[in-house]
């Protein structure tokens, strides 16, 4: 009786996806928004460009990510965030990851700000605190009692 044979062949780790109506390899492209600390930022709005014609657009989820299937070419990607604009020319021939990074430092109260802002707004609201005390310390020392003169010898 004969031994099996077996054919050892490699398997790619990930199968390519083939878009049958263009007839064209498909590639994934992960885009990471993240902000000048490297936190995430969710709700980006990332739009994908070919020879400036929009191919894609998504918004980021809570990890800062999105993902799209592109054919192979080369692509201009933008990402706005809040009022914070970032785009980069990017060469798609296989699945990749690129990453872009918005000057957002810190968001407080539903508005992302650089580190100069928030740096700004820091000194204005310690500025108001020491004038607004400052104005008590007057009023106190204006409404208290005044000693009366001495009494005469």
């Amino acid at each position: 009786m004969a031994a099996p044979v077996s054919i050892a062949r490699k398997i790619p780790s990930r199968p390519r996806k083939w878009n049958g109506r263009s007839g064209t390899v498909l590639v994934s492209l992960t885009v990471r928004v993240k902000g000048a600390q490297g936190q995430a930022l969710e709700g980006a709005i990332v739009k994908v460009e070919k020879e400036g014609v929009e191919v894609a657009t998504k918004v980021t989820d809570k990890d800062g990510v999105v993902n799209i299937e592109l054919p192979a070419g080369s692509y201009s990607i933008n990402a706005k965030y809040d009022e914070w604009y970032v785009s980069k020319m990017v060469n798609l021939n296989d699945d990749g990851v690129e990453e872009l990074s918005v000057d957002v430092f810190i968001e407080l109260f539903g508005v992302g700000m650089s580190m100069a802002q928030f740096l700004l707004l820091a000194m204005i609201a310690i500025a108001l605190i020491i004038a607004v005390i400052a104005i008590l310390l007057l009023i106190i020392i204006k409404k208290k009692p005044s000693l009366p003169p001495p009494p005469p010898p």
